[in-house]
C-alpha cells in the first residue's frame, strides 16, 4: 500500500531529496572550507562595505558583530532585502544589491579619481607628495 501511494504522489519525496541536497550542499561546504586558505589583502584597503539581509520574520540577533574590532579604517553597513545570503541574490532582492553595489563602486571611483587629480595638481608644484586616501573610499 505504501509504495501504491509513493509511486501515484510525485511530492512523496520531494522532502527527502531536499535533505538529501542539503547534505551534499553541507559536505561540499567542508570540503571548500578545508581547503580554503586566506592570503593576504594586497593594495590599500580604504574601506569595508557590509552587506547584510534584513531577515523579515526572524528575529533581531541579540549580539551585533562589532565590525570596528576586525577593521581599524571605514565601515559602512547596508541593509539589503532578504531572509538569508542567498536569498539576498534571488529575484527583485538581488536587483536590489546589484543596484546597492554599482552605486558603491561608482563612488569609489569618482573619489579615486577626485584624489588622484589633487595628487597630479600638488605634485606638478614640486613638492613631494606622501598621499592618503580619504576615509570611506
Amino acid at each position: 500500500r505504501l509504495l501504491r501511494g509513493l509511486i501515484g504522489n510525485n511530492n512523496a519525496l520531494k522532502g527527502a531529496e531536499r535533505e538529501l541536497n542539503q547534505i551534499e550542499v553541507y559536505r561540499a561546504n567542508l570540503l571548500a572550507l578545508d581547503r580554503y586558505r586566506r592570503k593576504p589583502l594586497e593594495g590599500r584597503l580604504r574601506t569595508l562595505e557590509i552587506f547584510e539581509t534584513t531577515r523579515p520574520g526572524k528575529p533581531l540577533r541579540q549580539e551585533k558583530l562589532d565590525w570596528s574590532a576586525l577593521w581599524e579604517g571605514s565601515t559602512r553597513q547596508h541593509p539589503v532585502p532578504g531572509k538569508d545570503s542567498g536569498d539576498m541574490l534571488t529575484g527583485e532582492n538581488g536587483r536590489v544589491l546589484a543596484a546597492l553595489l554599482r552605486e558603491r563602486l561608482k563612488e569609489a571611483f569618482r573619489e579615486q579619481k577626485r584624489w588622484l587629480s589633487t595628487r597630479r595638481r600638488t605634485s606638478k608644484s614640486g613638492r613631494r607628495i606622501r598621499g592618503k586616501l580619504p576615509e570611506g573610499i
